[in-house]
């Protein structure tokens, strides 16, 4: 066998090893969407959402929000120092920092509907006052409705 093709097969070995070594990365954690509606006759709408991330295979211990993982919603493991907030907690928790953030419900919001997918935590409110015209100014209805 020649140098130049005992290199090359060297080479490539090292390559399939190492590629099926390597352990495949969590994708990153989605940042939190929050989307607004403003309707012809002023109601405010929103839906905001967090990411539940589950990795390997569905299984339950490596979900997490935005990065952080979220133990079981059980009772807290011996080791942890006291319970853990509920992935409902954090949405509120979130929601309330972007509300403060944007100003878009200055008065307070009413729930509409709050679901859980495999990937998400959603809530639809609806905004307790009626938009200024800065409202509309500000919070341009991008998605066609």
């Amino acid at each position: 066998m020649s140098p130049l093709r005992l290199l090359l097969s060297a080479i490539s070995s090292t390559l399939i090893v190492t590629s099926c070594a390597s352990k495949p990365e969590t994708p990153p954690a989605s940042p939190d969407a929050f989307h607004t509606n403003i309707s012809v006759e002023g109601a405010k709408r929103f839906s905001f959402s967090i990411d539940l991330l589950i990795g390997n295979k569905g299984k339950r211990g490596n979900v997490t929000i935005n990065g952080g993982p979220i133990p079981d919603l059980g009772n807290a493991p011996p080791d942890s120092h006291g319970p853990q907030p509920a992935p409902e907690d954090i949405l509120y928790d979130h929601l309330q920092a972007k509300l403060a953030e944007t100003g878009y419900c200055r008065e307070g919001y009413t729930e509409i509907d709050t679901y859980q997918t495999d990937t998400r935590m959603n809530l639809i409110g609806e905004c307790n006052e009626s938009a200024t015209d800065q409202d509309r100014v500000f919070f341009v209805n991008r998605y066609g409705y």
